[in-house]
């Protein structure tokens, strides 16, 4: 007797970049562009095969300006936010990690950076 899996592996990601702005950034504009970043990154990735978000979350750390925090298990969604930021905000870490299902970890890996290109102008 043979047992077919239907299921799936996870795959998952972590990864950080350092953000800098040319000036002060007001935190609307950091919530929009993170919101944007993650509606583009779980299109990417639906686009790609993922069936599943198991979780896409993250930090952008501030420093003395504070901590903002996300996440989001949907496609198509814009992120939860938790935590606060203190303006002016002219450099931050990011943080994500990403967890999901129907994708590779190089597929997870090239969205991110396509859609942080997209969004952020990142270099």
């Amino acid at each position: 007797m043979t047992h077919e899996h239907t299921y799936e592996t996870a795959s998952a990601f972590a990864g950080q970049r350092h953000l800098s702005f040319l000036e002060p950034m007001p935190i609307a504009n950091i919530k929009e562009a993170i919101s944007n970043l993650v509606l583009e990154l779980t299109r990417a990735l639906e686009v790609q095969g993922c069936t599943i978000i198991g979780h896409i979350k993250g930090r952008v750390d501030a420093g003395s300006s504070g901590s903002l925090f996300f996440n989001t298990t949907q496609f198509a969604v814009a992120p939860r936010f938790r935590g606060e930021l203190q303006e002016p905000v002219l450099r931050a870490e990011l943080a994500i990690n990403i967890i999901v299902y129907g994708v590779t970890e190089a597929q997870i890996d090239r969205a991110f950076e396509n859609s942080l290109r997209l969004i952020l102008v990142v270099p």
